[in-house]
């Protein structure tokens, strides 16, 4: 932009934080060495803060105190309570998936790349078809 009409009436939107990154980093550049402008941006803030503080309080109505509190003392049921068993009949449903995948992507494996392993409960005999070493602790 090199124009100064162009510079200027960026002011009012850097005053108020309004412009994208690249145009407020040009508009600073220009800031740095115009006067006017720094002039018109500072007039433009003070402009804002005053219509921000010109307003006039607002006051809730009457009885939106008692009535919010009503509201709340009434004690409605948690939505938790009556929503548990559709999530935990969701949870079962992904077990059950997870389940099924891992069984099928075993089954699906080439036998030399499965392993078992058996433990004999009467004589803690171990084997195993891996070949990977396995270490019980007794």
């Amino acid at each position: 932009m090199t124009d100064h009409q162009g510079y200027r009436e960026l002011a009012a939107p850097y005053a108020l934080d309004a412009l994208a990154a690249a145009e407020r980093t040009a508009f600073e550049e220009h800031l740095a060495e115009c006067a006017a402008c720094r002039a018109d941006v500072q007039a433009f803030r003070e402009a804002a803060a005053a219509l921000a503080l010109a307003a006039p309080a607002a006051a809730p109505p009457p009885g939106l105190r008692e009535r919010v509190l009503r509201e709340a003392r009434r004690g409605r049921p948690l939505a938790g309570r009556r929503t548990a068993w559709p999530w935990l009949a969701a949870a079962a449903v992904v077990v059950a998936v997870a389940a099924s995948r891992s069984g099928t992507k075993l089954a699906s494996m080439p036998p030399e790349r499965r392993s078992t392993a058996v433990v004999r409960a009467d004589t803690g005999i171990f084997t195993s078809t891996s070949r990977r070493p396995v270490i019980l602790d007794r």
